[in-house]
C-alpha cells in the first residue's frame, strides 16, 4: 500500500470507531478509499475462451448453442424475403379489399341512418325501430360468413390466452432460479 491508501484507510477506520460519528462523512471516506481500487476486468481473451466454449456444447435434441453466423445470416435473408412477401400480399391484395370493406361499412351505416331518420318520421315508435334492428342483427349473425368469423375470432383469442398463459408460466419457473 502506498501512502495515499493508507492514509484513507486509516482515517476510514478512525471514522467508523469513532462513537457518534457522522455517517455521511464515514461514507465520503469509504468512497474516496474505494476510488484508489482498480475496476475488476477479465483477463485478454476471455470472451473469445466462452464464445469458443459456447459454440462446442450442444444443447437438447443433439443441436449446436450457438450456430456459424452464415446459418444465421441465411436464416435473416429467409425472414427478410418472407416479410417483403407478406407485404406485399399486404398492400396489393389486402389494402383494396380492407377498402371496399370499409366502403360498404359507410355504406349500410348510412342506409341505416336514412331508415331510423324515415322511420321516426313517419311516426313509428322507437321499440319498433329497435325491434327491427335487433331482427336485422340475428339474420346477419346467422349467416355463415359472420358465423365463421366470430368462431375464427373465438380460437384466436383462445389461443392468445394459451400463449400468455405459458409465457407467463415459464416467466414464473425462469425467476425462481
Amino acid at each position: 500500500m502506498d501512502d495515499e491508501s493508507t492514509r484513507r484507510v486509516r482515517r476510514w477506520m478512525a471514522l467508523e470507531k469513532e462513537e457518534g460519528a457522522d455517517e455521511a462523512e464515514s461514507d465520503h471516506a469509504l468512497g474516496a478509499l474505494m476510488e484508489l481500487v482498480p475496476p475488476p476486468a477479465p483477463p485478454a481473451g476471455f470472451d473469445r475462451r466462452v464464445i469458443r466454449a459456447v459454440r462446442r456444447t450442444t444443447v437438447a435434441g443433439d443441436r449446436r448453442a450457438l450456430s456459424h453466423p452464415a446459418r444465421t445470416m441465411g436464416r435473416a435473408g429467409v425472414v427478410g424475403i418472407g416479410a417483403v412477401a407478406l407485404a406485399y400480399v399486404g398492400i396489393v391484395r389486402l389494402v383494396p379489399l380492407a377498402v371496399s370493406g370499409f366502403i360498404r361499412v359507410l355504406e349500410v351505416l348510412a342506409q341505416g341512418c336514412l331508415w331510423i331518420a324515415l322511420s321516426l318520421n313517419a311516426g313509428i315508435d322507437m321499440w319498433t325501430i329497435l325491434a327491427a334492428a335487433g331482427r336485422a342483427i340475428g339474420v346477419a349473425a346467422a349467416t355463415p360468413q359472420v358465423s365463421g368469423g366470430l368462431v375464427v375470432m373465438a380460437m384466436a383469442g383462445a389461443l392468445a390466452l394459451y400463449g400468455l398463459q405459458r409465457l407467463l408460466t415459464s416467466e414464473e419457473e425462469s425467476s425462481r432460479w
